[in-house]
């Protein structure tokens, strides 16, 4: 999986991503990182409570959810 472009505090993160993902993914693989990402910064956050994070993100919890099974995102390795 990309590493999250804001991780290297630079856009070449982004410019990574976007060089290496397969021709006509490029916005699917952009928008899964940034996406993963940002779920994972509320998760640490809120030390992995999904409530807080997803108040934080101003999502359903259940749209949270959702996501971190799609991302396939513990919130355990979150928790203090």
């Amino acid at each position: 999986m990309p590493k999250f472009c804001h991780d290297t505090g630079e856009a070449g993160g982004m410019r990574e991503i976007m060089l290496n993902a397969e021709k006509g993914k490029v916005y699917h693989n952009v928008m899964r990182a940034t996406e993963r990402g940002l779920i994972e910064e509320a998760l640490k956050m809120s030390f992995g409570n999904r409530s807080i994070a997803s108040k934080i993100l101003g999502l359903n919890r259940n749209t949270l959810r959702t996501k971190m099974k799609k991302l396939d995102l513990d919130p355990e390795r979150f928790r203090i």
